[in-house]
Formats: C-alpha cells, structure tokens, sequence
C-alpha cells in the first residue's frame, strides 16, 4: 500500500513537471514565432506610415482619384496639389497595383493596429501551443491509467490461475 501511495505521488510530482514544461515551452514558442514574425514584417515606418496615414483620412477621396478616368486624375491631382496624386500619376503601373494594394488595406489603418495584431497573434499561438501540450498530457495521462489498469488485471488473472492449480493439486 505504501509502495502504490509512493507511486502515485511519484506520478504527480511527474505530471505536474510536465505541466509547467507544456506551458513555458508555449510562452517560449509564441515569443519565438512572435519574434520571427516581427522581424520579417516590420511595422510600417516613414513615407509609408504616412501615406497609409494620408489614405486613412481621406479614403473617400483617394477611392474616387482611383476609379477616374486618365484625364479626371490629372485635372484632380492639379487641383488637389497632394504629392499622392501627382506621384501616382507618374509611376509605373506595377507601383499603381501596389499602391491599389495599399489603398485597400489601408483605408481603416491606425498606427497602433500593428502592435495590437502581433500580441493578438502571440495569444493565438501561445492558447494554440498549450492546448497542445494539455491534450498531449491527457493523452499520457490515459494511456498510463490504461497501462496500469492492464497489469493489475493480468495480475489478478495469474493469481487467480494460480488458485485454481493450489485448488486443483
């Protein structure tokens, strides 16, 4: 009884060190993928920021300058005199697209959206990562209840095999 007792206690000091290993190695894991995705996206920063800026405040009109004809924009650009105007009426066509790009996604931009989208993006992964690492150890948990059922019923099946030869003999 002893021995069982020591066993179990021996079997939740274990689960309850894997526990904590699952939840640092979520923090450490969301940090890192986190981390990667900051470097390799960094927040927008100088003339960017400030055209996202510019198209954010006058959406409207930006969306209008880009449905119009070739002339409606240069007559618009001439009366608007913004650096926008003049200087998507000068670049290349790719650029346009980009610029259509970024119109796009920029008409409801905040400065402070990129900061809130990467620690929203790190709660996802760390909640994704944990959840893992719970139903890893609850999967553990199941097969080691199941494992120890199976050898007490194996051993209650010999000792009852043996009682029947003590019996038989």
């Amino acid at each position: 009884m002893a021995d069982h007792i020591q066993i179990e206690s021996n079997d939740q000091k274990k689960d309850r060190f894997i526990s904590r290993i699952s939840f640092w190695a979520s923090i450490v894991l969301s940090i890192a993928i986190t981390g990667w995705y900051f470097m390799a996206n960094p927040p927008p920063e100088g003339a960017e920021k400030r055209m996202r800026l510019f198209i954010a405040k006058n959406a409207q009109d930006v969306t209008e300058f880009l449905r119009m004809t070739r002339d409606e924009q240069k007559a618009f650009a001439e009366k608007r005199k913004h650096l926008f105007y003049t200087n998507y009426l000068k670049a290349s066509e790719n650029t346009k697209l980009d610029i259509r790009g970024l119109v796009h996604n920029s008409t409801d931009y905040k400065p402070t959206q990129y900061w809130f989208n990467l620690v929203f993006m790190w709660c996802i992964f760390f909640f994704a990562f944990w959840f893992i690492g719970l139903m890893s150890e609850a999967a553990i948990q199941i097969n080691r209840t199941s494992s120890i059922e199976r050898k007490a019923q194996r051993e209650t099946r010999k000792k009852m095999k043996n009682d029947k030869q003590d019996a038989g003999d």
